[in-house]
């Protein structure tokens, strides 16, 4: 289910799975699995207007609310691939129409994120990579000039652009996963979370005042058991604290516009 809290705070409630909010238009994008495979929708935060609006996972509104970014499966066989399709990145209007494919790749592209001023897009890939280890990419919104950022031996996912336009948060993977952070030009790669054997930290996520990031912490409880919790931290890696932490699992963070609330989904049950 897809859910809201305060940043920190009580719980509010909203329909199914990983979403984010827009800018300006207060609706929140998500995507929720149906018969037909995963499906995105839009909703008002109460859960009313519900709207379908395309097939595809990862929603991302732009700066001002009037674009989703999106990923979607194709039907080309990538070198290696869960499913046998590669992933490339779509963007839309906020309504579900003008559908238009940015990037085309035998291996995947995902995980995108608007610039503040809209006119770029980064993203994960595994286009240079490949053997299922992705790095980051920045592209211009039209899908022209396509970049890797400062490539390295090491598996970067999930980036997330800072609200200032200068550096970008990802998940960076060696025996575990850490937050990190790297200015776009390439410079100045920094670690903000330190793992340990037993933890995992993912999903970067900035404040809309660029002083905290949001994050996915998951406790190792067993080898096929880990308790996922939402964190947040200063932007400079300083006092991690749980948001929500508990006996179900939390996760894929996302602040509102205001930064009073982070929308996120979960496993905990529906109410009565």
């Amino acid at each position: 289910m897809l859910a809201v809290a305060a940043a920190p705070g009580g719980l509010l409630r909203a329909p199914s799975a990983f979403a984010a909010y827009p800018g300006s238009n207060g609706k929140v994008a998500f995507q929720r699995l149906e018969r037909d495979g995963y499906n995105i929708f839009s909703t008002n935060l109460d859960g009313s207007a519900l709207t379908p609006l395309t097939t595809g996972i990862d929603p991302v509104w732009s700066p001002d609310g009037r674009k989703i970014a999106f990923v979607r499966h194709t039907g080309r066989t990538p070198s290696e691939g869960e499913d046998g399709r590669a992933t490339e990145i779509y963007v839309m209007n906020f309504d579900g129409s003008g559908v238009t494919a940015l990037t085309s790749h035998l291996e995947d592209d995902y995980h995108p994120t608007w610039s503040p001023d809209g006119k770029k897009i980064a993203f994960a890939s595994e286009r240079e990579g490949g053997n299922g280890r992705p790095d980051i990419y920045v592209m211009n919104a039209d899908g022209s000039d396509i970049r890797r950022i400062a490539p390295t031996s090491r598996s970067r996912d999930e980036p997330a652009w800072s609200p200032d336009g200068t550096r970008i948060a990802f998940t960076a993977y060696r025996a575990n996963s850490d937050i990190f952070v790297i200015n776009v030009d390439g410079s100045g790669e920094t670690p903000l979370t330190t793992t340990t054997a037993s933890r995992l930290n993912s999903d970067p996520q900035w404040s809309p005042d660029g002083k905290k990031i949001a994050f996915t912490s998951g406790l190792i409880l067993a080898p096929d058991e880990t308790d996922y919790d939402i964190y947040a931290m200063n932007a400079d890696g300083s006092d991690q604290r749980p948001v929500l932490a508990g006996a179900v699992d939390d996760f894929f963070g996302n602040w509102s516009p205001d930064g009073s609330k982070i929308v996120f989904a979960s496993y905990r049950p529906s109410d009565p």
